[in-house]
């Protein structure tokens, strides 16, 4: 191989490790956005669903306390049946 064939075929070279290593970055900078988006979605999920775990827990406590309050609703009305008979 001739001297500028040898230099012809290292520029190519080293064309082709700039080509690639911008690739690489850009491939790097895609998969890290896409991660971040992931990872934002992720949050934004895990919110909804402890608020939605908050909202059932209060709607269970209420509903309890409406059983609790019907009974003692239920026991007055015995009482007075009992006192007015």
């Amino acid at each position: 191989m001739d001297k500028e064939t040898k230099e012809l075929f290292n520029a190519l070279i080293k064309e082709m490790d700039r080509m690639q290593e911008r690739i690489n970055n850009k491939i790097d900078n895609s998969i890290n956005a896409f991660k971040e988006e992931n990872r934002n979605q992720h949050e934004q999920m895990m919110h909804e669903i402890n608020a939605c775990k908050l909202n059932l827990d209060t709607v269970d406590l209420l509903l309890k306390k409406v059983i609790l309050l019907e009974n003692e609703v239920n026991t007055l009305k015995e009482q007075m049946r009992e006192l007015t008979a």
